[in-house]
């Protein structure tokens, strides 16, 4: 995703533009619940809402990937899991090395 932001100064003529990029990042959702084409689904133990309009064949229990509010992808549980598992890890490490302190805990 870009974003562009415009800063305009009129006393100096100065006129510029700042981009700054982000990314998307793909977590596995569960689903929980399925109505019409509204599904919830349960990422990492947060509750969310997500269109599942863009899927075939989704039942409860099957893993997706969510973006922008629409579920997109269909993913093997043992993937989801893994994947998961890979993120906290990383979290983990990342909490670490911010607080040295904390290598006791």
């Amino acid at each position: 995703m870009e974003r562009i932001f415009n800063f305009s100064f009129a006393i100096v003529f100065i006129n510029f533009q700042v981009r700054i990029y982000t990314m998307c990042l793909a977590v596995p959702s569960k689903i929980i619940e399925i109505n019409d084409n509204v599904a919830k689904v349960d990422v990492d133990g947060v509750i969310r809402e997500t269109s599942i309009m863009l899927m075939d064949d989704i039942k409860i229990g099957d893993y997706v990937i969510v973006h922008a509010g629409f579920a997109i992808n269909k993913i093997d549980e043992q993937v989801a899991l893994q994947t998961l598992e890979d993120m906290r890890t990383i979290l983990a490490s990342e909490a670490n090395q911010a607080n040295p302190l904390n290598t006791h805990l």
